[in-house]
């Protein structure tokens, strides 16, 4: 659970990074 959790939020942050850009 806590690595599937790690995953989500880099999944998140890089999303929010392609948004920004």
């Amino acid at each position: 659970i806590f690595l599937s959790t790690r995953w989500a939020i880099l999944l998140n942050l890089q999303v929010e990074m392609f948004r920004v850009n």
